[in-house]
């Protein structure tokens, strides 16, 4: 056994008694577990080395331990790991039973406790030949305030009334809101729809134009556009840089490693200068390109689409480089590569 810290002298009354408690867990030779105080608040995150990359980290054995010291907290605790079949993650709050992660790979799990004290310990002495990508862990913690407000009503009806009254005036605000978050949602549809109608398209047609539409629809509220920023403007759109919050519907669609990158992340955003019918056929062939085409490191991909207001908007993914750059680049090539006259030749070919 090693021991850390410091040595201490403690003298007891005679009549007084000492308590004390401590966690004990695997520790590999020269690793020092790490003890985190806080009196209100703790925001901590851990990742493996090697995270999120395949590695074989031999005998690594990580751990932490959190305690609030003016009480009662809670833990928000969110993962994102590939754990090996024989070395565990292992939460423990208090006295609670310990929450034990084996063979899995997870994507934004959370994990909730009401406790002093939180213990995580990763062991990986029992997989030290796997190749594992690892985990990275974001701990967040509140103290809860006691309430020690004394109330006596002095009129239990009128509280009563007042209060059912106030629940119901609330309720009816929020369904309200609802209503008319729908009824603006379903006009928007509504008009995009009306113009499919006007190109002599079947029923059939628009009900299937609708189901591939719709699995690509980024939610309201999970894209955010930055139109101060603009990445490039043309004759019948404008480019602009955006911030997509959660998944891209791509990476929904496919849950390949590829599109693991379209999580939370800067994007671009294309909005059309023009609403019409021109522009939701060419919604819709984009759409339909995106799902027969899905995911390929030479195409700059569509993630999905959106409606933040009454123009619909193509997300893709920001490309680190336009055209222009990358023929400026390509001419101080040398000519063995590809001959320049030629390269030319392909790319007004393309454009065609």
């Amino acid at each position: 056994m090693e021991l850390f810290g410091l040595m201490i002298s403690i003298i007891i009354p005679p009549n007084g008694y000492l308590t004390m408690d401590y966690a004990s867990n695997p520790f590999s030779s020269g690793y020092v577990p790490v003890t985190n105080y806080f009196v209100k608040n703790l925001h901590f995150m851990d990742m493996s080395p090697n995270y999120p990359n395949m590695a074989n980290l031999g005998l690594y054995v990580d751990g932490s331990m959190f305690a609030c010291d003016s009480g009662t907290a809670i833990w928000n605790v969110s993962i994102n790991a590939e754990i090996p079949e024989n070395c565990p993650l292992i939460f423990y709050a208090d006295d609670q039973t310990p929450v034990e992660i084996w063979n899995a790979s997870l994507f934004h799990l959370t994990l909730y406790f009401t406790a002093v004290k939180l213990i995580f310990v990763f062991n990986g002495t029992a997989c030290a030949n796997d190749t594992y990508r690892g985990y990275v862990v974001q701990i967040d913690a509140e103290y809860i305030e006691p309430n020690t407000t004394k109330t006596v009503p002095h009129n239990y009806l009128l509280i009563i009334g007042l209060s059912s009254g106030g629940f119901i005036v609330a309720c009816m605000i929020i369904v309200s809101i609802a209503i008319y978050c729908i009824r603006s949602k379903q006009t928007r549809y509504n008009k995009i729809y009306k113009l499919l109608k006007e190109m002599n398209l079947t029923q059939e047609e628009i009900n299937e134009m609708k189901l591939k539409s719709d699995e690509l629809l980024i939610k309201p509220g999970k894209i955010h556009i930055n139109f101060d920023t603009i990445l490039g403007k043309g004759a019948s759109s404008t480019v602009y840089k955006g911030h997509l919050i959660g998944l891209a519907p791509l990476h929904e669609q496919r849950k390949n490693e590829q599109t693991e990158q379209f999580v939370d992340c800067d994007v671009a955003v294309k909005v059309t200068s023009h609403f019409g019918a021109s522009e939701v056929e060419q919604l819709f062939k984009e759409i339909d390109a995106m799902k027969k085409i899905g995911y390929h490191e030479n195409v700059m991909c569509l993630l999905g689409w959106a409606l933040p207001g009454e123009t619909p908007c193509l997300v893709f993914e920001i490309a680190h480089k336009d055209l222009l750059h990358y023929v400026s680049e390509f001419k101080e090539l040398v000519d063995e590569l590809v001959p320049y006259n030629s390269f030319l030749s392909i790319l007004w070919q393309i454009t065609k």
